[in-house]
């Protein structure tokens, strides 16, 4: 498994393949209301991605990659959902 993409999110920089950021992006990592979850669904702003919540998405990423390598069956990773829980998912699919 590889690190999660972040193409597309506004990271801890403010900048999204070399263009800055909208100021109006929401930032993750952190507590948010209604209100900044309704700003990016129904208004489209960007969400900003913070170096703590990168830190984070990594680091599950990198934990995940040694728990699949240990053969760990993990519901929904490794193997399909609800009735197809018994059938396991290769790393291509």
């Amino acid at each position: 498994m590889r690190a999660p993409s972040l193409r597309g999110a506004v990271v801890a920089d403010g900048h999204v393949g070399g263009v800055a950021a909208p100021c109006d992006a929401v930032s993750v990592g952190g507590p948010r209301g209604v209100d900044a979850v309704a700003a990016v669904a129904r208004a489209g702003r960007r969400v900003r991605i913070g170096a703590a919540a990168e830190a984070r998405v990594r680091a599950a990423a990198a934990l995940l990659d040694r728990l699949i390598e240990h053969g760990s069956r993990i519901y929904g990773v490794i193997t399909g959902f609800g009735p197809l829980a018994c059938q396991q998912v290769t790393p291509a699919q």
